[in-house]
């Protein structure tokens, strides 16, 4: 009895703005593609922006088994496939940018540059990271406090800097409260990625944006810059994770320069 093929992954559900060189915007883990409402305008201006929501987000069905980061990867490059784009500039927030990172390592081809804001290369941390996002307490703390309780752990320390983020944090991340198996679903998926030993393999430009006061990312950030050949950081002031909505003058700025240059 013959084998069948596997299912390929359907385009992930999308909005798009602008016109120009094409830019994939991918979401950090619980929000959706109107976490980029903030960039839209100022990224469209010239770009074909194709914003995402990820695999388990916003529009896109729950996810009822396990996935990877792998698989949401593969689920951007259906994306782009659909929309008859060759390649894309990439960038990707926390999750986002694990997503991102994979695509350029399972797809070169496909990746002009790559954007990397407030992100990971190994989230269960490195030995001697003074201040490592633990995976072991994490894969703990989400599965002892109701999901109610973590939505609003994580809403308030995304919104310490700018408390306007709060309203669209709590609303969104709480679309889970009822579904805490697509929930911890997504949190594994973050939490078991691990590109440290393939940095290396990624060839294109690279920008690492990252926070100048978020301590579970400054490390990494530096991992990032320091494993991706000619990779450039940005340390954005006054920004907590969530960079794009703490300053957003100085994120937007800090990525039109870049892709200015890609561009050219």
């Amino acid at each position: 009895m013959a084998t069948a093929a596997p299912t390929a992954p359907a385009p992930l559900p999308h909005g798009r703005a602008g016109s120009g060189q094409p830019l994939v915007l991918l979401n950090g883990a619980l929000v959706d593609r109107d976490y980029w409402q903030t960039q839209l305008e100022a990224l469209a201006v010239g770009h074909d922006v194709i914003a995402c929501d990820l695999p388990g987000h916003g529009e896109a069905p729950p996810l009822s088994e396990p996935v990877s980061v792998a698989d949401m990867a593969r689920a951007v490059l259906a994306t782009l496939d659909a929309l008859a784009l060759p390649a894309a500039s990439v960038l990707g927030h926390s999750l986002g940018g694990m997503v991102a990172q994979e695509l350029a390592l399972i797809a070169p081809e496909r990746v002009r540059a790559l954007i990397l804001a407030d992100t990971w290369c190994r989230p269960r941390g490195y030995l001697l990271e003074p201040i490592p996002f633990r995976t072991a307490y994490l894969h703990w703390a989400l599965r002892t406090f109701p999901v109610g309780q973590m939505v609003e752990m994580m809403a308030a320390g995304v919104a310490w800097r700018t408390p306007a983020i709060a309203p669209y944090a709590r609303r969104v991340m709480g679309r889970y409260a009822g579904d805490r198996e697509a929930y911890l679903h997504i949190w594994d998926a973050a939490t078991d990625f691990d590109s440290h030993d393939r940095l290396g393999l990624i060839a294109c430009p690279t920008l690492v944006v990252a926070s100048d006061s978020y301590p579970f990312t400054e490390f990494q950030s530096r991992k990032l810059a320091e494993g991706i050949a000619d990779a450039r950081l940005a340390v954005i002031p006054d920004t907590g994770h969530w960079v794009s909505w703490d300053n957003p003058a100085a994120f937007e700025a800090a990525i039109t320069e870049f892709l200015g240059a890609i561009d050219l």
